[in-house]
């Protein structure tokens, strides 16, 4: 019988790989990524867990003969999330970026560059993901990965605004390929708010990075250019001064949340590759 594991390859088409590193997204979650029927389900063995107990960052490293594949855990408790979100700013090497997501990939940098280095070969392909709180991860991860160890792709999914202008813009220059998912109304990339808190003289804005690949209320892949996305707009007129809209808007933030979930990302996944 044909293996039938889900794997990654160069070659192979971005939603193929999309799949994988949603599943391998989900498996981050799991107590015992190892056990999880998420990891069991793909190509890769190999596994090293990081953590910091103290920022309350998980992270993985797994491998097969051909890749390899770090993979951030995002948040259990998405409305927590969302409510907690710290927008300051910090400056770091690759500019201006989020305080917690700064401070939460510092905290495991050190053991996650060794391991990726441990199970790196110049013959095998490095690839980032994560979901939630974890794409934002990926996105640094990916971007402070030195050069003798270059990432193939990220893909991240539900991924917050990590950093700002100036970010986006050394970002590029880095010349990363970055898809970046979002589910219809999702409610996590629409966080941090466009205008950093504080920053008057001059203003600041927080920039998303990354290819967008938006997938509709039909789980449809769509052309959609719109940093805002589809919340954003949506909540913006319906709490206008002149509406009267409380439930619409209460109903807007709860499909937004339900939106998030990494389910409903492979679901939109395997919609769009015509699979069950």
């Amino acid at each position: 019988m044909a293996d039938t594991k889900l794997g990654l390859s160069k070659t192979g088409h971005f939603l193929r790989n999309a799949l994988t590193l949603a599943t391998l997204s989900k498996a981050a979650y799991a107590d015992d990524v190892a056990k999880s029927p998420e990891f069991q389900a793909t190509a890769f063995g190999n596994l090293r867990r990081i953590e910091n107990k103290k920022t309350n960052t998980q992270a993985f490293v797994a491998s097969d003969d051909k890749n390899v594949v770090l993979a951030f855990r995002g948040t259990s408790a998405p409305q927590d999330f969302v409510i907690d979100v710290r927008a300051r700013l910090v400056e770091t090497p690759l500019s201006a970026v989020h305080a917690g997501f700064g401070a939460a990939i510092e905290s495991v940098w050190p053991q996650v560059g060794t391991e990726v280095r441990k199970q790196w070969s110049a013959d095998k392909t490095l690839w980032v993901t994560g979901h939630s709180l974890g794409a934002a991860l990926a996105v640094l991860a990916g971007a402070l990965m030195p050069s003798d160890m270059p990432v193939f792709q990220i893909a991240t999914f539900g991924q917050p605004r990590v950093g700002d202008k100036e970010f986006a813009a050394t970002f590029k220059t880095r010349r990363l390929k970055l898809y970046r998912f979002v589910n219809n109304n999702d409610i996590v990339p629409t966080i941090p708010s466009r205008f950093v808190p504080g920053s008057l003289t001059p203003p600041r804005f927080y920039q998303h990075v990354g290819d967008l690949q938006h997938f509709d209320a039909t789980r449809t892949l769509v052309d959609k250019s719109d940093d805002e996305l589809g919340l954003a707009p949506q909540l913006l007129e319906t709490l206008g001064p002149m509406a009267n809209a409380d439930a619409k808007a209460a109903k807007l933030i709860l499909s937004g949340l339900r939106d998030h979930g990494i389910d409903n990302y492979i679901a939109c996944l395997k919609h769009n590759l015509n699979l069950k």
